[in-house]
């Protein structure tokens, strides 16, 4: 049974030679509407099978005491999906709904892409593993103009069910006929309709094996989800961080990260003012600042400017948030981040470098920074390195090109005001 918003439930009579039920692509605000045929063949003895690529919640009883304990049922979660592609098959069966992959790629390269498109994708296995990541990037950025506020975008998140699963949150992000967020929650089965498909209440709690620690907290669906959401969104740099804290949501934070890194910069280009970093150890002089969005900073860079200018580059770019234009031999990239680890994605840097330097365009020294919340004591990894730079000097004049090139970065902290 293709169980979508639009299909047309079946009766009981068009199963009655089935031994076994199989709903498929049940969501969070559809199940609703198949509730009574899962609930007659449930009756009658027939196992039912719910599947759905974000998690969704099954109340206890019916839908008049929806706040009855339940039984959760998880989206896909990060260790679950690097298990399942070490399977040489399964990954052959969706290798190229994935960046640059290849049905050949090693267990590192696999997982590398499976990190990377989480951030795009979340917890939903229909995302990750049914849609190329450009569709996704193209529906978040869409959806996301749904949202009304800051304060529905809260109370989304903290009714949400589902653990993070894009699917679930794009859903609720739309508005309704009135205009209002939905707020439906899934309400199935009844406890009588339990007990005929399982041999004891027990057989449905969920296990503690069950629960994705690392990655459920609740999440808003998507790194870039959750930037793109906050992009419509008027609200203050504090409140950002806050809301990002409390749902323990870093791309959230990050987003109000970047943020302050842009009003830091702002205020830094005054006359004997500087982007003071790192509790005052690091202090970058500041000429000018200007804006662009991620596809346009190729453009702007290749026109003069004056030493100590920096670009803040809007949007999702890939590699890095902000560039330091030291000098016409000194170059300054930043990413800025307040999550728990980053991809270090040094070939889109050295495609940009070549770009630059066929316009005519060359630097002798590069540098590359990340920041992080001054305030942030937690542990933080730089994942290993996709691509190679080399022919570029740091500006302590050591080479570039070396065997972990994760040892040229670094680090700085800002902080909050």
């Amino acid at each position: 049974v293709k169980a979508t918003q639009r299909a047309v439930p079946l009766s009981q009579s068009d199963t009655d030679f089935a031994d076994i039920v199989v709903f498929d692509g049940v969501r969070a605000t559809t199940l609703e509407q198949w509730r009574g045929l899962m609930n007659d063949l449930a009756r009658t003895g027939i196992p039912v099978v719910v599947v759905s690529s974000e998690g969704v919640f099954f109340h206890a009883g019916d839908s008049q005491d929806i706040i009855s304990l339940g039984h959760f049922v998880p989206s896909w979660i990060m260790s679950e999906y690097l298990e399942a592609c070490r399977d040489d098959q399964f990954w052959g069966s969706c290798y190229y709904h994935f960046n640059d992959a290849s049905q050949n790629d090693n267990l590192g390269v696999r997982n590398g892409a499976l990190i990377e498109k989480f951030e795009t994708a979340g917890h939903s296995a229909r995302f990750m593993f049914r849609k190329p990541e450009r569709w996704i990037t193209a529906e978040i950025k869409q959806k996301a103009l749904a949202m009304g506020g800051i304060d529905s975008l809260e109370a989304a998140t903290r009714a949400d069910r589902s653990a993070g699963a894009v699917n679930t949150i794009v859903a609720r992000i739309q508005t309704d006929k009135n205009g209002l967020t939905p707020d439906q929650q899934a309400v199935f089965p009844a406890e009588e309709d339990l007990t005929n498909v399982a041999t004891s209440r027990q057989d449905l709690d969920l296990l503690d094996t069950e629960w994705d620690n690392e990655d459920s907290s609740p999440r808003l669906l998507s790194a870039l989800a959750a930037a793109e959401v906050l992009k419509v969104i008027p609200s203050s740099i504090e409140r950002l961080r806050n809301v990002g804290r409390a749902l323990e949501n870093q791309a959230i934070e990050g987003y109000a990260l970047e943020l302050q890194l842009k009003k830091k910069l702002n205020e830094a280009k005054h006359p004997g003012q500087y982007l003071v970093l790192s509790h005052g150890s690091i202090s970058l002089a500041v000429s000018s600042v200007l804006f662009c969005e991620g596809g346009d900073v190729l453009e702007m860079l290749k026109t003069h400017h004056d030493p100590d200018t920096w670009i803040f580059i809007a949007g999702r770019q890939g590699a890095f948030d902000a560039i330091h234009v030291v000098s016409n031999t000194h170059i300054r990239f930043v990413q800025v981040t307040a999550g728990k680890r980053h991809s270090f994605k040094l070939d889109i840097l050295d495609g940009f470098m070549t770009t630059l330097g066929m316009a005519g365009l060359t630097w002798s020294h590069l540098e590359f920074m990340i920041v992080r919340p001054e305030d942030d004591h937690r542990p933080f990894s730089l994942l290993t390195t996709r691509g190679r730079l080399q022919n570029y000097r740091r500006f302590d004049e050591e080479q570039w090109h070396r065997a972990d090139y994760r040892d040229n970065v670094q680090y700085a902290t800002l902080d909050w005001d």
